[in-house]
């Protein structure tokens, strides 16, 4: 009878830590020290280098198992040279008794570094659901013991290390209108420093998500829009098991009660929130009108972006998993709309809402996008709900 796949990998793990042992009882001490300087600086290098290569592949998965490979790859160079290094000082080691100590130094250490190795890359690749490797890897009995045994310190680099790979907020939509880049002046500067800016900030949230089931961090803004209640867009927290918003220097747990992949709107219960509700204007904008972008761009501070309304109008385009065809009331902006200000207010110089952001023409152009104050009023009867919504898949199209 054939091993299972679960056990044919505790078998190739077992391989790797024999052949582990041994090279580290060949390096020594200092020679296993300096490898796995190498080995930590080249998965460091290969984790700030994936985002920016893999980008382009299509699929979660694939692009999340190529991630990991260039990781491994560059984790594996940098380990030979830093071996290179450490061999020069063991072969000054001449004595037996001492040798044989750096030795076993040697060997321990290259074990126990080589399991947390292996742990932390596979453990963020176990939590992809649909994938035959996933499930054997979260089978491994191996696996399963580093897991159990691990510091709780240790515990929070695997999902750390899912996060810097899968980080996404889409501040990108597809072109919506043909004349969205209808001709209105820059934006005012000066409305940066407008009174109703600090105002506002502490009725416009961070919002940080986490979507296990396609191993993804998602971030983005929302806005107070009932007591204890956040507006943001669906895609912020589409496919979402954990949601926290941040507000006035504090972290609040959140649940999505409702979701709208239609409309891309949902509403969350924050317990614990006190900003008050920003109002909503009785009166929408025109062309030309100035209007303010807040939120958190780049997932960084609040930050107040000046736009102009180029113009409003009805579009009908793809919800966001591109499934069906809906009708929404929109502006196109001119000004800039970045990552992480999806799901953030658009209001005027009074501090009244216009509508909320929810990406940025594809083309390079200085054009964003807000759904109406009027999309939004008609979504504020599900802030009554007090159930979790269902928050559906992840999101694989420009949302």
């Amino acid at each position: 009878m054939g091993l299972s796949v679960p056990h044919s990998l505790d078998l190739v793990f077992t391989v790797v830590l024999v052949v582990a042992s041994l090279l580290g009882w060949r390096l020594g001490t200092l020679g296993s020290i300096m490898s796995f300087v190498g080995l930590g600086l080249g998965a460091v290098s290969g984790t700030l280098l994936a985002p920016h290569l893999v980008g382009t592949i299509s699929g979660t998965n694939t692009r999340f198992l190529a991630s990991l490979t260039l990781i491994a790859a560059l984790a594996v160079v940098g380990q030979v040279a830093g071996i290179v290094l450490g061999q020069t000082w063991r072969s000054r080691v001449q004595h037996r008794s001492t040798r044989l100590k750096d030795s076993a130094i040697g060997l321990l250490l290259h074990v126990a570094v080589v399991l947390i190795a292996v742990w932390t890359l596979l453990t963020p690749a176990s939590d992809a659901d649909h994938s035959r490797l996933a499930v054997a890897l979260r089978e491994s009995p191996l696996l399963s013991q580093v897991n159990k045994w691990a510091p709780p310190v240790l515990k929070e680099v695997p999902g750390d290390v899912a996060r810097l790979l899968n980080h996404a907020d889409t501040a990108e939509a597809a072109q919506p209108s043909p004349n969205a880049d209808v001709p209105v002046l820059p934006p005012d500067p000066d409305l940066r420093f407008s009174a109703a800016v600090p105002k506002s900030e502490p009725s416009v949230v961070k919002i940080n998500a986490v979507a296990h089931q396609c191993l993804k961090s998602l971030e983005g803004s929302g806005f107070v829009v009932a007591p204890q209640r956040v507006m943001s867009n669906a895609h912020v927290v589409a496919g979402t098991d954990r949601v926290t918003v941040e507000s006035s220097g504090r972290t609040l747990e959140a649940t999505v009660i409702s979701y709208d992949p239609e409309m891309d709107l949902s509403i969350l219960d924050v317990p614990g929130l006190t900003a008050p509700p920003l109002p909503l204007t009785d009166k929408p904008g025109k062309t030309g009108d100035n209007a303010i972008i807040l939120g958190y761009p780049g997932g960084g501070n609040y930050a107040a972006t000046p736009a102009r309304i180029r113009e409003i109008f009805a579009h009908n385009g793809p919800d966001i998993y591109e499934s069906k065809s809906v009708t929404r009331q929109m502006y196109s902006l001119r000004g800039t709309v970045r990552q992480g200000n999806s799901g953030g207010p658009l209001i005027d110089a009074t501090g009244r809402v216009l509508g909320i952001v929810f990406g940025a023409a594809k083309n390079g152009t200085e054009t964003g996008y807000a759904l109406t104050a009027n999309e939004i009023r008609n979504q504020i009867t599900s802030t009554a709900a007090s159930q979790p919504a269902d928050t559906g898949s992840c999101t694989t199209s420009g949302h």
